[in-house]
């Protein structure tokens, strides 16, 4: 697809999200406030301060809404649950800080992530102790789609033989994973 009708997706995107905001009466919207103090070094580069995330509640399902790297980062410590249904709602650039990925194989991520077709760049993984290297570590039953990473930099992360690596999901059991970009750095 040429750069032309990748912003043209979108802004049809970002439009539908908005005609469903309005479709859905603003009274049924919320604010999320996860708890603060969470030790998780993807949110030691921000603030102790509470994360606060929108969320939209559509059809009777809630989605909370990630616009900022603060955001992703609260969702990969966990802070507002790895069952729930995110959505992207903006590009974001992350920071240089080593990302942890979202979900463990002792507390797998079970929920959605729409990517809403926004990109997620600079997403660095260079530790020798990780054994999952991802946007999600480890994931069962979710649902991942319309996801795009760019500058994807995890190949220096773990040991060549202990460490389980994919730009999206590194392990994945049971999960439906598609309409997803990748871009290497």
């Amino acid at each position: 697809m040429s750069v032309e009708g990748v912003q043209i997706m979108k802004k049809i995107s970002l439009a539908l999200t908005v005609l469903m905001i309005l479709t859905v009466l603003i009274s049924t919207g919320t604010n999320a406030k996860a708890e603060s103090g969470a030790t998780s070094a993807n949110t030691e580069a921000f603030s102790n301060e509470a994360v606060e995330m929108d969320t939209l509640t559509f059809r009777g399902k809630t989605y909370y809404l990630v616009f900022t790297e603060e955001q992703l980062r609260a969702v990969a410590a966990g802070q507002f649950g790895w069952d729930k249904n995110y959505m992207q709602q903006a590009d974001i650039q992350l920071s240089s800080d080593e990302w942890l990925p979202i979900g463990t194989e002792n507390d797998p991520f079970t929920g959605s992530y729409n990517g809403n077709g926004y990109e997620i760049t600079g997403l660095t993984m260079k530790s020798s102790d990780a054994e999952l290297a991802g946007l999600f570590g480890y994931a069962k039953g979710a649902h991942l789609y319309n996801i795009a990473l760019r500058d994807v930099d995890i190949d220096a992360a773990g040991s060549s033989t202990d460490c389980n690596k994919d730009a999206i999901c590194a392990m994945a059991e049971d999960c439906r994973i598609y309409d997803n970009e990748v871009y290497k750095k």
